[in-house]
């Protein structure tokens, strides 16, 4: 990564990205790096610096397109909650006015969390033992292929369990 650090860095200052700072700039050049190193094949592609160059090049020049599409045009032109207040008397930034304690109270907290576990709780006693390992292993943060290979069903077979399991908890929802 050392030899090919000023490459990255060398590509990303002839670019600029919209509503970012140089580093992102530079990161999406690591991503493009990262990339060049997952599929480079030798018998293919010749010399990995010059893959290595073109995969950092595209991998930046996407980020700026993406960025740069109408659809990001309000986020690129809005201002930062940190910038300094509305007027020069004000020391702090537009957040710092904003009236209110944006932290739940650990009553509140407490409350929240006894509420989730109940739901899950009397949800779990309405699922079927499939529908019970893919819930689980969906809030474990698995991915459909990932407890599609665990529990050796097809895919369909897990969304099909997720959809059910979501009209399972609006009802369960309502109960509660």
């Amino acid at each position: 990564m050392a030899r090919y650090a000023s490459l990255i860095k060398a590509t990303a200052g002839r670019y600029f990205l919209p509503g970012a700072e140089h580093e992102d700039v530079v990161q999406e050049g690591w991503i493009g790096f990262w990339n060049a190193i997952q599929h480079f094949d030798d018998r293919r592609h010749g010399y990995f610096s010059g893959f290595a160059k073109l995969c950092v090049s595209r991998q930046i020049v996407s980020a700026v397109v993406r960025a740069t599409r109408a659809k990001h045009q309000i986020l690129n032109s809005a201002w930062s909650l940190d910038q300094p207040g509305r007027d020069a008397n004000n020391d702090g930034s537009w957040l710092d006015s904003l009236p209110g304690n944006h932290e739940p109270s650990p009553e509140l907290f407490v409350t929240d969390q006894e509420t989730s576990f109940q739901l899950i709780q009397t949800l779990k006693n309405e699922l079927t033992p499939l529908e019970r390992l893919v819930f689980d292993a969906r809030r474990r943060g698995k991915s459909y292929d990932e407890i599609s290979r665990t529990v050796k069903r097809p895919r369909k077979t897990i969304d099909n369990a997720l959809q059910r399991i979501r009209r399972k908890l609006k009802k369960t929802r309502k109960g509660i």
